[in-house]
């Protein structure tokens, strides 16, 4: 069901939501405070078993930018994404989660930049917020980036963030990126599986420097834990895949192999990162991943041993061995280390802004 208005908006806002009563209305409120009022919000509720629906609905009546998009049954994250973009009309696209929100001048800060460099990709940044405090900020980089440099400064080497909720997108680069997606269910990784082949498809990039978007570490995917938490997550598997058939479509698989793996090395390790140590879980990633790529990065995330011994023992069905402590590298912003360096430089200080974008153009110059 779709409720529509008449508006031919400058820039819509994409919202996906799932079950997400007590953030909508706030990520919703936040596109129709922009200052630039010429614009529309497209709200995806992607079979909400709580108010969702109801919330966005009321919010419609008294303003027709808002536009409602529902699914009977859930088909996740990207294709909600793309029904949104299916119902609007804007120019071009900003895509926001339903539990984030947007600054004031956003949009009109990003349109005029996206109209008078010509972009058809205008970055930003975004502030990581822990129950309203600013603990670290993502994607202040300023530059700007043509043709193929686009795709590999994000593909193959990380350099700024595949996040399509930081990226102000020109409609006809959308459309043609939407084209090649395939309609697989996915609520992870979706967006790195986007930005893949929008990248590719992109002519001009510019990294505006500026933060405009709150994103809040506690809410939605990343925050949730549990089985069936895991099992939605380990849905970047299927992104990966995604990604692996579009290189392998336009003859590039191997050109890109290495930096493939390294991608699909990034995600495992996110993935395991959050493996219960079942054999029920291992047997549900052998089941939809390569199981080979599976026993490579076990190893490497826990112990090899623990990877022969986990494998072993769901194929014989005998009991499972305990899970030993992972490999990853802790990011936890209450370690002295980071407690120290948030001191000192603070998240968007202009201390800090000039020590990150020092440490970016040493980054960014070796490959650019």
């Amino acid at each position: 069901m779709i409720q529509s208005s008449e508006t031919k908006p400058d820039i819509t806002v994409l919202i996906p939501a799932h079950n997400k009563e007590r953030q909508i209305a706030q990520a919703v409120q936040s596109v129709l405070n922009q200052s630039w009022k010429n614009l529309a919000v497209t709200v995806t509720d992607d079979a909400s078993t709580d108010r969702t629906a109801d919330i966005v609905r009321k919010m419609a009546e008294s303003d027709r930018r808002i536009r409602l998009v529902v699914h009977a049954e859930n088909q996740g994250t990207l294709r909600s994404r793309l029904d949104a973009f299916k119902a609007s009309s804007g120019r071009y696209l900003l895509c926001l989660d339903a539990d984030d929100t947007l600054d004031r001048e956003c949009a009109e800060t990003l349109l005029h930049l996206a109209e008078r460099e010509n972009a058809d990709l205008t970055g930003f940044g975004a502030r990581l917020l822990r129950e309203g405090r600013t603990i670290a900020a993502a994607d202040a980089v300023k530059h700007t980036l043509t043709g193929r440099n686009i795709f590999e400064t994000a593909f193959c080497h990380h350099l700024y963030s595949w996040s399509v909720c930081l990226k102000l997108i020109r409609r006809d680069l959308f459309e043609r990126a939407a084209a090649e997606l395939e309609p697989i269910y996915c609520v992870s990784a979706e967006d790195f599986y986007f930005y893949t082949i929008l990248s590719y498809h992109a002519e001009r990039l510019i990294l505006s420097g500026r933060i405009f978007y709150n994103y809040q570490i506690a809410a939605g995917l990343t925050g949730e834990s549990g089985r069936e938490s895991f099992r939605r997550y380990a849905s970047m598997l299927d992104a990966l895949q995604a990604v692996r058939r579009f290189l392998v479509r336009k003859g590039i698989a191997e050109q890109y192999a290495s930096a493939f793996a390294e991608r699909e090395r990034e995600h495992f390790h996110l993935l395991l990162n959050r493996f219960p140590g079942d054999a029920d879980a291992l047997a549900f990633l052998t089941g939809k991943y390569d199981p080979a790529a599976v026993r490579k990065y076990l190893a490497e995330f826990y112990t090899p041993e623990y990877a022969e011994t986990a494998f072993a023992a769901l194929e014989r069905k005998t009991d499972f061995p305990a899970k030993p402590a992972g490999r990853s590298i802790r990011t936890d912003e209450n370690t002295p280390v980071r407690k120290l360096s948030n001191l000192l430089l603070p998240p968007e200080s202009r201390r800090w802004f000039m020590v990150k974008r020092s440490l970016d153009w040493v980054r960014w110059r070796k490959y650019l």
